[in-house]
């Protein structure tokens, strides 16, 4: 029996996957007592902090000339470029 006309092939859905994803995030934090009642804590975290580029997922449009090709990366939601925060915090 034929294909149903727009359907090529007979892969499963899902079936071709993108490069995968690199993402190191790391965090670091001290918490410095003032007085007994007085703290001030101070926090660092980062994603991304080997700044690797993650490749997005190949064109998997048949009638595109650029089929198959990869060219463009993740944004910063999904292991984008590096990203920091600081923070200082007074507990009383």
């Amino acid at each position: 029996m034929p294909n149903p006309i727009g359907r090529f092939g007979n892969a499963q859905v899902g079936s071709v996957e993108g490069p995968g994803l690199f993402n190191l995030s790391a965090g670091l934090s001290k918490t410095f007592s003032i007085t007994e009642r007085l703290k001030v804590k101070t926090e660092g975290t980062f994603t991304n902090v080997l700044n690797h580029t993650n490749l997005g997922d190949p064109n998997m449009n048949l009638s595109s000339p650029s089929f198959g090709l990869i060219s463009n990366s993740i944004g910063s939601d999904f292991g984008g470029a590096r990203t920091g925060q600081i923070s200082v915090r007074a507990e009383f």
